[in-house]
């Protein structure tokens, strides 16, 4: 049995396999180069389009404008809720409370929002025992150190605050804000 042992490629052999290798290894740094300068190109133009345009026109200056229609969310109540101390305690319905958060940009802490699988299932119990002020709701409001309450008019813990002595600072069709006392 004869074993054959392979020759070592010669200078040119090794010099072909290097330019070979190395002119796939260009051609393929310049595609993913182009390619992606390509690709991303749109994006990153609307990107800074986008940013261009939020700076541009100032968005959280007239938050209070756009998104939500007033038939539905308090907006003629928050200018009320925007004289309030920086210090208050806001009691807020979840859509009320996710409103107030998006018109004063996070300025305004709320009790709750729309957000609610943050929030968990033993605290939604409370908070829907509060909202309808079944037994337990004056705990609640008193454990929370509430200041103000921003409500639905028909809410019936709106009426509860009332009979609780809790004064009204400014009320619509919409909504009414109350102040503890």
């Amino acid at each position: 049995m004869s074993v054959t042992i392979p020759r070592a490629p010669d200078g040119r052999a090794l010099g072909a396999l290097f330019l070979v290798s190395a002119s796939s290894l260009l051609l393929e740094v310049t595609l993913v180069r182009l390619l992606s300068v390509a690709l991303w190109y749109p994006f990153a133009f609307s990107a800074l389009a986008t940013a261009a345009a939020l700076l541009l026109f100032r968005a959280p200056a007239f938050s209070n404008q756009v998104g939500s229609p007033p038939e539905r969310f308090p907006a003629a109540a928050s200018q009320a809720v925007e004289k309030l101390p920086a210090a208050a305690r806001i009691l807020a319905s979840d859509s009320y409370g996710g409103y107030l958060i998006y018109r004063f940009n996070g300025a305004r802490k709320v009790y709750f929002d729309g957000r609610s699988d943050f929030y968990g299932p033993d605290f939604l119990e409370r908070y829907l025992a509060l909202m309808a002020a079944r037994p337990g709701w004056r705990e609640t409001v008193a454990a929370e150190r509430f200041t103000h309450a921003l409500l639905p008019g028909a809410s019936p813990l709106t009426g509860a605050l009332q009979q609780a002595g809790w004064a009204v600072l400014y009320k619509d069709g919409i909504a009414t804000l109350l102040e503890a006392r």
